[in-house]
Protein backbone atom coordinates (compact mmCIF):
# COMPACT_ATOMS: atom_id res chain seq x y z
CA UNK A 1 0.00 0.00 0.00
CA UNK A 2 2.93 2.16 1.21
CA UNK A 3 3.82 2.16 -3.17
CA UNK A 4 0.21 3.60 -4.06
CA UNK A 5 1.02 6.27 -2.05
CA UNK A 6 4.56 7.58 -3.66
CA UNK A 7 2.36 6.96 -7.15
CA UNK A 8 -0.42 9.35 -5.96
CA UNK A 9 2.14 12.17 -5.18
CA UNK A 10 3.41 11.83 -8.62
CA UNK A 11 0.72 12.53 -10.62
CA UNK A 12 0.40 16.43 -9.01
CA UNK A 13 -0.37 19.03 -11.76
CA UNK A 14 2.53 20.91 -12.83
CA UNK A 15 2.74 24.12 -11.62
CA UNK A 16 3.95 26.91 -14.54
CA UNK A 17 6.14 29.74 -13.29
CA UNK A 18 6.60 33.07 -14.93
CA UNK A 19 9.35 33.63 -17.33
CA UNK A 20 9.00 37.18 -17.57
CA UNK A 21 9.55 40.37 -15.46
CA UNK A 22 7.46 41.37 -12.85
CA UNK A 23 4.75 44.15 -13.21
CA UNK A 24 4.60 43.83 -16.88
CA UNK A 25 1.50 45.92 -16.83
CA UNK A 26 -0.68 47.98 -19.83
CA UNK A 27 -3.32 50.70 -18.48
CA UNK A 28 -6.40 50.04 -20.30
CA UNK A 29 -8.78 52.98 -20.32
CA UNK A 30 -12.49 52.84 -19.89
CA UNK A 31 -14.15 56.17 -20.59
CA UNK A 32 -17.75 57.29 -21.96
CA UNK A 33 -15.57 59.17 -24.77
CA UNK A 34 -12.01 58.49 -25.78
CA UNK A 35 -9.89 61.00 -27.47
CA UNK A 36 -8.01 59.79 -30.68
CA UNK A 37 -4.72 59.93 -28.68
CA UNK A 38 -6.31 57.28 -25.98
CA UNK A 39 -7.47 55.00 -28.56
CA UNK A 40 -4.46 54.37 -30.05
CA UNK A 41 -2.98 50.80 -29.81
CA UNK A 42 -0.95 50.64 -26.74
CA UNK A 43 2.55 48.49 -26.90
CA UNK A 44 4.76 47.15 -23.54
CA UNK A 45 7.69 45.27 -24.74
CA UNK A 46 7.81 42.38 -23.08
CA UNK A 47 11.14 41.54 -20.65
CA UNK A 48 12.61 38.58 -19.34
CA UNK A 49 12.75 37.62 -15.72
CA UNK A 50 15.30 39.71 -14.91
CA UNK A 51 14.39 42.43 -17.07
CA UNK A 52 17.87 42.32 -19.38
CA UNK A 53 16.37 40.95 -22.60
CA UNK A 54 13.60 42.03 -24.52
CA UNK A 55 11.60 38.64 -25.70
CA UNK A 56 8.47 40.19 -27.38
CA UNK A 57 5.70 42.61 -27.15
CA UNK A 58 2.01 43.11 -25.92
CA UNK A 59 -0.61 45.47 -27.69
CA UNK A 60 -3.69 46.08 -26.75
CA UNK A 61 -6.36 47.55 -29.11
CA UNK A 62 -8.11 50.02 -28.74
CA UNK A 63 -6.00 51.68 -25.96
CA UNK A 64 -9.34 53.47 -24.74
CA UNK A 65 -13.06 52.18 -25.04
CA UNK A 66 -16.61 52.50 -23.50
CA UNK A 67 -18.82 49.94 -21.41
CA UNK A 68 -19.54 47.48 -23.83
CA UNK A 69 -16.88 48.13 -26.65
CA UNK A 70 -14.17 45.15 -26.94
CA UNK A 71 -10.67 44.91 -26.89
CA UNK A 72 -8.22 43.26 -28.55
CA UNK A 73 -5.07 41.89 -27.21
CA UNK A 74 -1.94 40.08 -28.70
CA UNK A 75 1.31 39.00 -27.45
CA UNK A 76 3.85 38.20 -29.82
CA UNK A 77 7.10 36.39 -28.82
CA UNK A 78 10.14 37.26 -30.93
CA UNK A 79 11.05 33.84 -32.54
CA UNK A 80 14.12 33.02 -30.64
CA UNK A 81 11.92 32.73 -27.27
CA UNK A 82 8.51 31.07 -28.49
CA UNK A 83 9.29 27.21 -27.40
CA UNK A 84 10.14 29.08 -23.74
CA UNK A 85 7.10 30.01 -23.09
CA UNK A 86 4.05 27.39 -22.96
CA UNK A 87 1.01 29.73 -21.71
CA UNK A 88 0.05 33.31 -21.90
CA UNK A 89 -2.61 35.26 -19.22
CA UNK A 90 -3.23 38.49 -18.30
CA UNK A 91 -4.77 39.20 -14.86
CA UNK A 92 -7.14 41.66 -15.11
CA UNK A 93 -6.91 44.18 -12.39
CA UNK A 94 -9.82 46.78 -11.95
CA UNK A 95 -9.69 50.37 -10.37
CA UNK A 96 -12.51 51.30 -7.68
CA UNK A 97 -14.87 53.17 -8.83
CA UNK A 98 -18.13 52.27 -8.72
CA UNK A 99 -20.42 51.13 -5.36
CA UNK A 100 -21.05 47.56 -6.66
CA UNK A 101 -23.03 45.69 -3.63
CA UNK A 102 -25.54 48.41 -2.68
CA UNK A 103 -23.37 49.88 0.84
CA UNK A 104 -22.66 53.19 -0.46
CA UNK A 105 -18.55 52.26 -0.61
CA UNK A 106 -17.22 52.45 -3.37
CA UNK A 107 -15.39 49.42 -4.98
CA UNK A 108 -13.22 47.48 -7.17
CA UNK A 109 -14.25 44.35 -9.26
CA UNK A 110 -12.33 41.27 -8.48
CA UNK A 111 -9.09 40.51 -10.01
CA UNK A 112 -9.73 38.20 -12.65
CA UNK A 113 -7.14 36.23 -14.88
CA UNK A 114 -7.56 35.15 -18.79
CA UNK A 115 -5.20 32.40 -20.51
CA UNK A 116 -4.76 34.05 -24.13
CA UNK A 117 -5.31 31.82 -27.29
CA UNK A 118 -2.34 30.53 -29.17
CA UNK A 119 -1.86 30.96 -32.60
CA UNK A 120 -1.89 27.34 -34.05
CA UNK A 121 -0.07 28.89 -37.11
CA UNK A 122 2.55 30.57 -35.68
CA UNK A 123 3.74 29.14 -31.44
CA UNK A 124 4.78 32.77 -30.71
CA UNK A 125 1.49 34.27 -30.71
CA UNK A 126 -1.29 34.62 -28.50
CA UNK A 127 -4.51 36.93 -28.54
CA UNK A 128 -7.71 37.39 -26.50
CA UNK A 129 -11.14 39.36 -26.72
CA UNK A 130 -12.42 41.19 -23.77
CA UNK A 131 -15.39 43.38 -23.10
CA UNK A 132 -15.38 46.62 -20.98
CA UNK A 133 -17.92 45.54 -18.13
CA UNK A 134 -19.84 48.05 -16.25
CA UNK A 135 -22.15 50.73 -15.86
CA UNK A 136 -22.56 53.10 -19.19
CA UNK A 137 -21.28 56.27 -17.05
CA UNK A 138 -17.83 54.40 -15.99
CA UNK A 139 -14.92 55.57 -16.26
CA UNK A 140 -11.93 53.51 -15.12
CA UNK A 141 -8.20 52.91 -15.61
CA UNK A 142 -7.63 48.93 -15.75
CA UNK A 143 -4.37 47.58 -15.39
CA UNK A 144 -3.73 44.41 -17.05
CA UNK A 145 -0.55 42.57 -15.86
CA UNK A 146 0.80 40.34 -18.97
CA UNK A 147 2.28 37.15 -17.62
CA UNK A 148 4.72 34.74 -19.76
CA UNK A 149 3.89 30.92 -18.28
CA UNK A 150 6.59 28.20 -18.48
CA UNK A 151 5.96 24.36 -17.05
CA UNK A 152 9.21 23.00 -16.04
CA UNK A 153 9.92 19.82 -18.26
CA UNK A 154 9.40 16.38 -16.69
CA UNK A 155 12.72 14.25 -16.07
CA UNK A 156 12.60 11.74 -19.45
CA UNK A 157 12.15 8.00 -17.82
CA UNK A 158 15.34 6.11 -17.96
CA UNK A 159 13.22 2.83 -17.94
CA UNK A 160 14.12 0.36 -15.20
CA UNK A 161 14.85 0.40 -11.69
CA UNK A 162 12.70 2.47 -9.51
CA UNK A 163 9.86 1.14 -7.29
CA UNK A 164 8.13 -1.01 -9.51
CA UNK A 165 11.25 -2.10 -11.14
CA UNK A 166 11.37 -3.27 -14.51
Amino acid sequence: MWWWLVLACNNEEPVAERVNAEEQDLIVLVRQACTDDESATLSLPLLSNVGRIEIGVAEVTPGCASVGDTYVLDVELFDEFEEVVDETQIIALPEAVSDLDGDGMIEARDAATYLLVRDEFDPGVFSIMLQALGAATEERDDRWRVELLAFPEEPEDEGGGGLLGG
